[in-house]
């Protein structure tokens, strides 16, 4: 390759340009930081395992450390340094002082000897690059090159001080950093003044200097920001960004960190990080490309990445403001607002006028409710800039984030009322609206927020989904509002009210607290709206999730971008019981707890893979602690990680229940409401620390292993891996004589029930498989087997307990319930027939002839208006069929709705003219 980057060879001056262009994003957009991506604090729907085989543990995928993370994933800030740097420092036409400050620029400090022998202002530039304010060279400033100097004092937060260093520069970056003071300040109309010179220039004039076009390229982003401008001005800046990256200065690293800062602001996270994995290329050691990195990351629940990020910042630079500010961030992402409150205390107390700190810790104090804390903060950042939205909106996004709508909304108005123009509050307001449900307020915000912002993808993604919801149809309980779009999920829509007021006394009765508000459950048609309904993106891993007051789930339906079949009562109890906790606890419950009581709450038997999987955790000690447990939902750093946290969650509320009362679990809710932190909960409620109560929770855990037939089996080795490797070459006498020597062994009970299954010795078989039923309770595979021998010996009553067991433990079918239903109808027992179907149809309500039975038990039942309900919904799930319209029209006239009778009636006759109609249709009326 040729020497492309001459325009770096100009000598000692334009490189300290170059050098200070590095840091451009150090000090000025920090605020906007986050892209904004919701908490997912409740994105799970019904509880996920993982498959399991009992004798073995889950398979962890092995990765190279440097290259992944422990939970297999590729990590994104392992990057070696670009080959074409290594090639340029080493290039032999380079002078000295070319060398030297080559080596700066790109972060190759060791290539300098001893860094004592710099000038100051080489030394300058590096602390600046390191983000180092405490650096005794920033003690004599005459020395210094005014533009390293006044971004130092910009990120210091001294604005003022900065603008009198710029005062004789008249550089495209001179004039940027001038504006960014001026917004620092909260004067927005001269920090205007100072940009519009800029758009001009590159009117008028084509800039070649990869530093002052870079700077041209962000003036004008942040001038369509504080202006309100259109999205021709972003395209401009993207281009003038990639013409110094692919034709000026391919090794200019800065371009490609502007560019991230665009693209992340703009919602385009996987394009952002792309970006900045190039600069970090070229310059490994910048704390302004790791600060927004560690953003990035954070802002999308990545806090293994963020947290490198931290370590990073602080190894640069251990008293510098910026550790200490992502730390602070990550802390209050995780909800760890004591540990962000400290962190940033002492960050404020070092740089008092850091906009960013302050704003920040004000957040902390918030969420904490430390209301007099909070006000001091807002009073200290109030006299740097009154006018100046950071605080209200920093704040405000941390409440929408902890689900506190109505104090976020204030906040973020308020924001919104100091700079109209600010496209990232309107964004977040119009999130949050979405959040709180309040759609027609969330379509007016959102049409603002993308007309302010046409790139960011969340928010319009959320403006087509609201306006879309706008549209759609609802139907209003004492508690709950469904919306749905017209068409085949009324069917769904209208099998819920009933059982949604069912799961409303359960759940407000077990935790004593009842919502404020009504809460709606949005049935998306797809998976993808689901997804863009939760996250504003179109992929999720899960079919339901509770946003506050509004629950959102994918219907179980068959077919493509569907969910597929489920129990979708266990699902909104699950979700419903999000809403309940977290309102009692004004979302101050640990994440575990909150999926513990959700999980407690479903109607469902705990699955056969959760008991393998408990019961592997507690033999190989893989059970979470309690101060860990929270990363488990966060950040698996395994497969099974995941799924574990859910059940151990639960398995410990179940045992808290069990051995402290249930009405200790809503004193532990009420005391977390009070805003007490998990170890002042543990010794105030249940008299114990954290560390003794999972002790205290192992034996009884060992004990539920026992019960469930999952304890340390008895078995030699050599059995086991006989039995896991090739069971079939182990002979009749040898399991004979395992089984007399350890008796009621499970493993061997069901390698013996698969045998007699296999020789058709049905009475034996059935005698096997109850002997192993009873040795592994939990294992459904034995109920399954005596539903088979009984369908053999052509009676299935004999399958009745079986059946019922399938029912309560498998849900992603209805044939158990439809079995069930069968043979109660077919005994005479039509209530119990009709509890069976309406089971089947709430795993599968798309299932037509599920609805043909429970219409006719409903006909046999005299219960008419149930028929005609079922009768209705065939009518939406097949329409061309002529026969459900007669149906409807017979029903219709039996309940006396004639105007009913005669339109099914019709359309009967319409689709099938030879159906015989004239009896359900109304006599004509003569016209005088």
């Amino acid at each position: 390759m040729t020497h492309a980057n001459t325009s770096l060879r100009g000598g000692r001056g334009n490189l300290a340009t170059l050098a200070a262009a590095a840091v451009l994003s150090l000090c000025g957009t920090l605020h906007a930081a986050d892209a904004p991506d919701k908490p997912q604090h409740d994105a799970d729907g019904p509880t996920q395992t993982v498959k399991l085989d009992v004798t073995k543990p889950p398979e962890v995928k092995l990765t190279d450390a440097a290259s992944e993370d422990a939970s297999g994933e590729k990590d994104p800030l392992a990057i070696p340094l670009s080959p074409l740097v290594v090639r340029l420092l080493d290039d032999p036409l380079l002078s000295d002082a070319q060398r030297r400050d080559m080596a700066i620029f790109h972060g190759q400090w060791d290539r300098l000897g001893d860094l004592s022998q710099l000038t100051p202002d080489e030394r300058a530039r590096i602390a600046l690059a390191r983000g180092d304010l405490r650096s005794d060279v920033w003690q004599t400033p005459a020395d210094l090159d005014p533009l390293v100097l006044a971004q130092a004092l910009l990120l210091r937060g001294d604005a003022g001080a900065a603008l009198a260093a710029l005062k004789d520069q008249t550089t495209c970056h001179a004039t940027l950093l001038r504006a960014r003071a001026l917004e620092m300040q909260g004067d927005f109309p001269a920090a205007i003044a100072q940009l519009e010179p800029l758009r001009d220039l590159l009117q008028r004039k084509q800039i070649t200097d990869p530093a002052e076009l870079t700077a041209a390229a962000q003036g004008v982003v942040m001038l369509a920001r504080l202006e309100g401008r259109p999205k021709e001005d972003y395209f401009l800046a993207m281009d003038l960004l990639g013409r110094v990256r692919e034709n000026l200065a391919p090794t200019y690293w800065p371009a490609s960190l502007a560019e991230a800062q665009i693209l992340a602001r703009r919602d385009n996270r996987p394009q952002a990080i792309e970006a900045l994995q190039q600069a970090l290329s070229l310059q490994p050691a910048s704390a302004a490309l790791w600060f927004e990195a560690g953003q990035l990351f954070v802002s999308g629940f990545n806090f293994d990445a963020g947290q490198k990020a931290i370590d990073k910042l602080y190894q640069l630079a251990p008293d510098g403001p910026l550790p200490m500010l992502l730390e602070g961030m990550s802390l209050i992402k995780q909800r760890r607002y004591a540990d962000a409150r400290r962190v940033l205390e002492q960050a404020a107390a070092q740089y008092p006028q850091n906009r960013e700190l302050l704003a920040n810790l004000a957040a902390a104090e918030k969420l904490e409710l430390d209301d007099a804390a909070y006000a001091q903060t807002v009073e200290r950042f109030d006299a740097l800039a009154a006018n100046q939205p950071l605080l209200d909106f920093v704040v405000g996004k941390a409440l929408s984030d902890a689900r506190q709508y109505d104090a976020s909304g204030e906040l973020l108005q308020k924001a919104i009322a100091l700079q109209p123009n600010w496209a990232e509050a309107h964004v977040e307001y119009g999130l949050m609206l979405m959040q709180k449900g309040d759609d027609g307020a969330a379509q007016r915000a959102l049409k603002r927020a993308t007309q302010l912002d046409p790139f960011n993808v969340e928010a319009a993604n959320q403006l087509k989904l609201v306006t879309e919801l706008l549209t759609w149809n609802r139907i209003e309980t004492p508690h709950f509002v469904i919306a749905y779009k017209p068409g085949v999920d009324e069917v769904l829509a209208r099998d819920m009210p009933d059982k949604l007021e069912t799961i409303y006394r359960e759940v407000t009765g077990a935790f004593e607290y009842e919502p404020t508000r009504k809460t709606r459950i949005d049935l998306m048609p797809t998976k993808a709206w689901f997804a863009v309904r939760i996250t504003g993106q179109k992929d999720i891993w899960t079919i339901a999730a509770a946003t506050g007051d509004v629950l959102s789930m994918t219907p179980p339906r068959e077919g493509v971008g569907q969910a597929g079949a489920y129990f979708w009562p266990a699902v909104v109890q699950h979700e419903f019981t999000h809403t309940v906790t977290l309102g009692q606890t004004h979302n101050r419950i640990p994440h575990w707890l909150t999926e513990a009581c959700a999980v407690s709450q479903e109607p469902t038997a705990r699955s056969y893979d959760s008991c393998q999987l408990l019961a592997w955790a507690l033999r190989e000690d893989k059970l979470f602690a309690l101060d860990k447990i929270n990363w488990g939902f966060i950040r698996p750093q395994a497969p099974y990680e995941r799924s574990l946290a859910y059940q151990q969650s639960e398995w410990m509320l179940e045992y808290i229940t069990e051995r402290y009362g249930h009405e200790k679990v809503v004193a532990i809710l009420e005391a977390f409401g009070r805003g007490a932190d998990q170890p002042r909960v543990f010794s105030e409620v249940l008299g114990v620390n954290e560390a003794d109560f999972l002790e205290q929770f192992k034996p009884w855990a060992a004990g539920e292993v026992k019960r469930w037939g999952l304890e340390p089996s008895a078995l030699p080795v050599e059995i086991l891996e006989r039995l896991a490797k090739a069971p079939e070459a182990i002979s009749h006498a040898e399991l004979t004589q395992w089984m007399q020597q350890y008796r009621n062994e499970p493993a061997l009970l069901r390698l013996a029930a698969e045998r007699a299954m296999r020789l058709g010795d049905l009475g034996a078989a059935k005698q096997s498989v109850l002997r192993y039923a009873t040795a592994r309770p939990v294992d459904p595979w034995p109920q399954r087997m005596l539903v088979q021998l009984a369908s053999l010996e052509g009676d299935l009553t004999q399958a009745t307990p079986a059946l019922q067991e399938l029912d309560r433990q498998e849900m992603d079918t209805g044939v158990w319930s439809l079995e069930l239903a069968k043979l109660h109808r077919a005994a005479g027992r039509l209530d119990q027939a009709d509890a069976a179907i309406r089971r089947a149809l709430w795993r599968e309500p798309y299932n037509a002839s599920y609805r043909e039975l429970a219409a006719t038990l409903a006909v046999q039942r005299r219960d008419l208006p149930a028929a005609r309900r079922q009768i209705e919904a065939l009518t939406l799930l097949e329409p061309q069929v002529a026969q459900h319209w007669l149906r409807l029209a017979a029903i219709a006239s039996m309940l006396g709705d004639a105007d009913a009778a005669d339109a099914a009636a019709r359309k009967a006759k319409e689709l099938d003219p030879s159906q015989n109609v004239e009896r359900f249709l109304k006599p004509a009326t003569n016209s005088q």
